[in-house]
């Protein structure tokens, strides 16, 4: 994946009109493979920033408070899928967070 490619994955994947949030939020569930698509994405964004000292301003916008999507009230979902939904943020976040180190 090239680091254009990646970076049109986040923009899409947590921006967009069909993003893995929106989905969250219309109780659709986790899109799992655009989740995947995303980490993948970010592994690819890691090595093309490792020697930077600044991403593109949309790529920080994609990724602020994206914590904050993954947590849901108790009638949002059935426990054992809000467990597996809060564990998918948890790992975002650790992947943001390599990314941005």
């Amino acid at each position: 994946m090239t680091t254009e490619k990646a970076l049109n994955v986040i923009y899409e994947g947590l921006l967009g009109e069909q993003s893995i949030l929106v989905k969250l939020r219309n109780k659709e569930g986790l899109d799992e493979e655009k989740y995947d698509l995303i980490l993948e994405a970010i592994e690819v964004l890691k090595e093309a920033y490792k020697d930077q000292e600044y991403i593109p301003k949309k790529l920080a916008l994609a990724f602020l408070d994206v914590s904050n999507y993954f947590i849901f009230g108790d009638e949002w979902y059935p426990e054992e899928e809000q467990e597996k939904i809060e564990d998918a943020g948890h790992q975002l976040v650790q992947a943001v967070d390599e990314l941005l180190s």
